[in-house]
């Protein structure tokens, strides 16, 4: 492992680090720091705070992976956006209440900063809002209370997601994993640098559980990560608004142990604002004339309701009557057919 007073110095070195060496902490309250890049005193700052159970008995393997997924994911984004990289992790036995509020109230940011916050345990609704309270071995806290800590500090972009139960008291039990595409270093800029406001959202909605396993990590954040890497491969400008969407479709438990048959629901708040040039909207006009033009095989079209992708991985669009528009290069372009010949599951 190659270190260097205790920082990690390449993010690979993490994943011996989360389960090797959870004792370890550093001065600043955290177990692990990211490998510090800073580019320029001129740039904005990306913020990183991730917290996650990982000594939990019942949850710890799927915590594991969900951490060392968002430390990729945290490395990727600062090498690509330039980006000055801050925070770290806290897990093992540095998870802690104490540990997480210190980090909170030691930030300081500047108006075009990003900040990123990532809890995965257990949680619970306690009846004072939809969002989940995270469980620090009995001391909870509310989701939306990170989130008004944080806002109150002025970020550009501000992004807190949980991966914990959201119903009474519970735990998190241990799919969908798609063959991910290679983003591109434009659109990791687009996402985290023209783009300001706020982004909230849990891996379920009150009253339910959330279910993970060791290999995929979070259903919900292995869906978050893999609806993200959509937009980052895209040849289209990325949106958070689909993106969050996308994530947000319910999640079949499938072969969780108990829950066969149950669905895990996600829900977000998503405000947010594109500064960038605004590129045009393409709409099923534009994709009617043009049925390979970019952007007509996005989740989302204007003008399309009810849409949903074929087996050819097209966008297919009622259009009354019982048939459909179909565009995308897949296939050969736009197609017109019956609904009854496609499968809507």
């Amino acid at each position: 492992v190659a270190e260097n007073s205790g920082y990690t110095t390449t993010f690979g070195d993490f994943n011996h680090g989360i389960s090797g060496e959870t004792k370890r902490t550093q001065t600043n309250g955290f177990s692990r720091t990211w490998q510090t890049r800073t580019y320029s005193s001129r740039n904005a700052t990306l913020h990183a705070i991730v917290i996650g159970d990982t000594n939990d008995g019942t949850i710890g393997k799927s915590v594991e992976t969900d951490l060392k997924k968002i430390g990729n994911l945290v490395e990727e984004i600062a090498a690509n956006t330039d980006l000055n990289l801050k925070g770290g992790m806290i897990f093992g036995d540095d998870f802690a209440f104490n540990k997480m509020n210190a980090a909170l109230d030691n930030l300081s940011v500047s108006r075009d900063d990003v900040i990123i916050f990532v809890y995965s345990g257990h949680g619970l609704n306690e009846g004072n809002n939809k969002w989940p309270s995270m469980n620090f071995h009995g001391q909870n806290y509310n989701l939306l209370k990170v989130q008004e800590k944080l806002q109150a500090k002025g970020p550009g972009l501000l992004i807190v997601i949980a991966d914990a139960c959201n119903m009474g008291n519970g735990s998190r039990r241990g799919r969908f994993n798609t063959i991910r595409e290679d983003p591109q270093a434009k659109n990791y800029k687009e996402l985290f640098l023209n783009y300001k406001g706020t982004i909230l959202a849990s891996s379920s909605i009150k009253g339910q559980f959330s279910w993970g396993n060791a290999i995929l990590g979070g259903f919900y954040m292995d869906a978050f990560l893999n609806s993200l890497n959509q937009e980052l491969a895209s040849n289209a400008r990325p949106s958070w608004e689909k993106l969050m969407k996308r994530a947000d479709r319910p999640i079949p438990v499938g072969q969780a142990e108990g829950g066969e048959g149950r669905i895990q629901q996600p829900q977000s708040l998503v405000q947010v604002s594109y500064k960038g040039s605004a590129a045009p909207t393409i709409t099923v006009d534009d994709c009617r004339g043009n049925p390979g033009l970019e952007g007509c095989n996005d989740d989302i079209i204007p003008g399309c309701a009810g849409g949903y992708k074929n087996a050819q991985g097209q966008q297919c669009c009622p259009i009354g009557r019982g048939r459909v528009e179909c565009f995308g290069n897949a296939g050969g372009g736009r197609t017109n057919r019956p609904l009854s010949s496609f499968n809507w599951n």
